[in-house]
């Protein structure tokens, strides 16, 4: 039976590449996302393209409720779920972005956190007692190279990514008996719709300029690092995070 996977914000950007890299591999693949339209439309994609089943779900991770009924759906399909890839997070607001410590409010704050972190341990939280059960399963879990090493901006998504560290290193220490492994992927500046496209020429530019590879990231290289990190290949090796930044931050 072939491998499944649960990908969160899999509707656009990094989340819809990595559906394409995943189901190249032949995984089974459900996909999470409010925008469920947009998902009908991958899943009939890939599966015109490859042998896989895809399952396009609607999904609300700020509620409980939702992300229950999504991970029933998915058991209900596939009878298991073998990798969580959390993709989902709050769109990139340049205002809220750009505010200092002393400018931020506590509703911002936990609008941020409500998708970026309890959104991601809403899935966990109903995916791990399934990966339990079967003795298997990976985990991979976002952050950013801020929560790392702290900015002059976005301070509010840092907040969030940080969690989300802390979360992957619980993970694999409290579940590692049951083969289950946990990842961070740390991300620098990859060149989606939602960054990207949304900046001037010379703040592209300058992010570029921070990596030692003088450029941004591509969603692919995230997706191939995803399909790397799930695979056989990282058998013993869990609660890391992982930082694809092109080489701003060395730790």
């Amino acid at each position: 039976m072939n491998d499944v996977a649960v990908i969160s914000g899999a509707s656009k950007g990094i989340g819809r590449i990595t559906a394409f890299e995943l189901a190249k591999k032949g995984i089974n693949l459900a996909l999470l996302a409010r925008s469920y339209q947009v998902c009908k439309q991958i899943a009939n994609k890939i599966e015109k393209e490859t042998k896989v089943q895809v399952l396009p779900i609607l999904t609300d991770l700020t509620l409980k409720e939702s992300v229950k009924n999504a991970v029933k759906i998915v058991i209900d399909k596939f009878g298991k779920i073998d990798y969580l890839i959390n993709l989902a997070g709050y769109p990139l607001d340049l205002k809220l972005w750009k505010k200092k410590v002393h400018e931020i409010n506590e509703e911002e704050i936990n609008q941020v956190m409500n998708v970026d972190f309890f959104g991601t341990f809403r899935l966990v939280k109903e995916t791990l007692p399934i990966m339990m059960k079967q003795k298997k399963g990976v985990i991979i879990n976002i952050s950013s190279i801020p929560a790392l090493s702290g900015d002059v901006e976005g301070t509010v998504y840092s907040l969030a990514k940080a969690l989300n560290i802390i979360l992957t290193k619980n993970i694999a220490i409290q579940y590692g008996e049951y083969n289950i492994r946990a990842y961070t992927i740390a991300l620098g500046s990859i060149r989606t719709k939602s960054t990207y496209y949304i900046l001037s020429k010379e703040e592209r530019k300058k992010l570029a300029l921070e990596s030692s590879l003088k450029r941004w990231g591509e969603p692919v290289e995230i997706a191939k690092l995803i399909s790397s990190l799930i695979s056989e290949s990282f058998s013993f090796v869990t609660g890391q995070t992982i930082v694809a930044d092109g080489g701003v931050i060395m730790i």
